[in-house]
């Protein structure tokens, strides 16, 4: 439980830079096309394919962090899914979601506590 813990963590500080990245290549992939269309007639030939490449780079890294946001579930989702892992299908299906997480719920308090009686 330990490491799927440690992933889970991992996972959300991954998806929370992911949000941050994609804010940011946004940002300068809309700088950098009005910057490019405003000033590209001005420009020579080299300094036209360095801007494009930079904008061809900046568009991948956003895509990358698209991907990351849109694959990477949140937090409480991981949580859900490590906890359900041994769950028969049958009981899953039987069970509705506020049941499922009133369990996880169940193993966060008792997780607590352990933490509290230990200080």
């Amino acid at each position: 439980m330990g490491k799927t813990i440690y992933l889970i963590s991992m996972l959300d500080k991954i998806g929370k830079i992911s949000t941050v990245f994609a804010a940011l290549f946004t940002t300068i992939l809309f700088v950098g096309i009005v910057f490019y269309t405003d000033v590209a007639t001005g420009l020579g030939t080299y300094e036209e394919k360095i801007l494009g490449s930079f904008l061809k780079i900046v568009g991948i890294l956003l895509g990358i962090s698209l991907i990351g946001l849109v694959l990477i579930p949140n937090k409480e989702e991981m949580y859900m899914i490590a906890l359900t892992k041994d769950y028969e299908v049958e009981d899953v299906y039987s069970m509705t979601k506020d049941e499922i997480k009133g369990n996880i719920d169940y193993v966060f308090k008792k997780i607590e506590e352990l933490k509290n009686n230990k200080d």
